[in-house]
């Protein structure tokens, strides 16, 4: 479909009254009722909690028996060698001074 140069003319003065602000068509009441109450949002305030998460009695067997394997392979108490960042993901550990980081995961499938 093409324009003639008056349609864009018209369109272009247009334009130019709604970037103005100008409000070429009123609403009725009813309308403006209508349009504001399509703009309400529910700006309630929420708050976030955080979901308590149960241990995994799994991951912490687990994790305790690498620190005892690891303690006869290192040959020193647990406590100079073996930091456990996280109790059910994380150890760490040094061997021949160099420093070794063991990670759990378990995945969901």
């Amino acid at each position: 479909m093409a324009f003639t140069k008056q349609e864009l003319a018209e369109l272009a003065e247009y334009d130019k009254l709604v970037e103005k602000g100008i409000d070429l068509y009123p609403l009725t009441k009813e309308q403006e009722k209508a349009s504001k109450k399509a703009r309400i949002t529910n700006t309630g305030v929420y708050t976030f909690t955080q979901r308590e998460r149960k241990p995994n009695e799994d991951k912490r067997e687990i994790m305790e028996k690498l620190k005892l394997g690891l303690v006869l392979l290192t040959g020193e108490p647990v406590s100079t060698t073996i930091n456990v960042t996280n109790p059910e993901r994380e150890l760490e550990f040094t061997y021949h001074g160099k420093k070794y980081r063991v990670t759990l995961s378990a995945p969901r499938k």
